[in-house]
């Protein structure tokens, strides 16, 4: 597979690249068959687990071009999009990192990921609906919290955990949970622009403006699938520790923060509930190792509060605060009004989110405001089955469900 940067259609001026099918043989893209290209909803999550059917791929070699659209968060968004499919080429030194990387092993109960099945979605979907890709995705968040407060403390670079999400994201009302006429299995893996604001509030040196004495020190990341890109030098790769963050009550052996922890057979083990000061102490001696491979990094810290406690600095706390407050996106669109909500890194304790509301406890607030107002009358349409190309060998039969794109990468599933 060849990885090229975007390219610019002189034809008819949409972003285009090029796909990893290798029946894909052409000399420049305006003298590619391109009449139907896809759209990267259907090429980068419709499409993801029907590619690997037979009677499919023998078909969709239109699959070789994808218009960039069907995303969020302007260009970072495209781009990432695109590193997330290891299509993007970036140069050597987005490979490797002078403080190196850090990799969250995120484990979710299997009870979350069994419940978002979308089974129970309805055709008009309302804010109950919500509860199981919620449950699901503010696990996750738990876990990224505590990676981006790394990842601010160390220096380090976070590679992102693939999320696994239940309800699609589109700018107009969901069907199903889904952008109408598409169904794909479900969880599913959703690019990192469905749940966080790449452009502005993820930006490296001034997310939504606020300059880092507001914020604090920029936060770089990598796609999910980082690892697994062939352009990953050796010297990286190879260059892993595991740091095990011991459970509540087994303490034995575990790092408490007051020396450097001792490597045993390629990890260490600290405990639960340090603060930034007793992390660095606990790391110091492992500072050469370029990954190191967090599991359960969820409990590292103490418990979360918006008043302080992690960053012993309390001003450091207040700006790790305040750049979290606007990472997060929004879930669109639902058949209510505003019908839009904000995913929240703060949701599992009483704080203020990025409009001044104030949560006791987490519950939905619909809008940037909290204003409900009654669901829209919408008529209803019947649910179309994705289907294979109308023309062709298998034209007309349903898509099987195949493995995920994490399927593929890792082997697995996470079921």
């Amino acid at each position: 597979m060849k990885r090229v940067p975007i390219i610019k259609s002189r034809s008819r001026g949409l972003s285009l690249f090029s796909g990893a099918l290798p029946s894909c043989k052409f000399d420049e893209f305006d003298r590619f068959p391109g009449s139907r290209p896809l759209d990267w909803h259907s090429f980068m999550i419709s499409v993801t687990e029907a590619l690997l059917h037979q009677s499919l791929t023998r078909s969709l070699t239109m699959a070789c071009l994808s218009a960039a659209c069907f995303q969020y968060s302007g260009t970072p968004g495209k781009r990432h999009r695109m590193r997330e499919f290891m299509l993007w080429e970036d140069p050597p030194s987005y490979f490797d990192h002078p403080k190196g990387f850090i990799n969250l092993r995120v484990d979710i109960p299997h009870e979350l990921l069994a419940n978002a099945s979308g089974q129970n979605l309805k055709y008009t979907l309302t804010a109950t609906q919500t509860d199981s890709h919620f449950n699901l995705v503010n696990h996750q968040l738990l876990h990224i919290r505590a990676g981006v407060a790394l990842a601010q403390l160390t220096g380090r670079v976070l590679i992102m955990p693939p999320i696994w999400c239940e309800l699609d994201k589109y700018w107009a009302t969901l069907e199903y949970g889904s952008i109408p006429g598409s169904i794909f299995k479900r969880p599913f893996i959703c690019p990192m622009d469905h749940v966080f604001e790449i452009e502005n509030g993820w930006a490296p040196d001034r997310p939504y403006g606020f300059p880092e004495d507001q914020v604090g020190p920029k936060v770089e990341w990598r796609e999910y699938s980082f690892l697994e890109n062939p352009a990953l030098p050796k010297s990286v790769r190879d260059s892993r520790l595991k740091v095990e963050v011991c459970p509540h009550g087994k303490l034995e052996g575990c790092n408490d923060g007051t020396a450097p922890a001792s490597v045993q057979g390629n990890s260490i083990h600290v405990r639960p509930g340090l603060n930034s000061d007793q992390i660095l102490k606990a790391l110091e001696h492992v500072t050469h190792h370029k990954i190191l491979d967090f599991k359960h990094v969820d409990r590292l810290w103490p418990k979360y509060s918006q008043a302080g406690g992690w960053f012993t600095d309390p001003a450091a706390h207040q700006r790790f605060v305040k750049r979290i407050q606007f990472m997060p996106s929004v879930i669109c669109c639902l058949n209510m009004r505003p019908g839009w909500m904000w995913y929240d890194m703060q949701w599992d304790v009483p704080h203020t989110d990025r409009f001044g509301r104030w949560y006791d406890s987490w519950h939905l607030k619909m809008g940037d405001n909290g204003d409900v107002r009654p669901p829209r009358v919408r008529r209803r349409r019947s649910r179309q089955l994705l289907t294979s190309v109308t023309e062709g060998e298998g034209a007309g039969h349903p898509v099987q469900q195949v493995p995920s794109l994490q399927h593929r990468l890792q082997g697995q599933s996470p079921l």
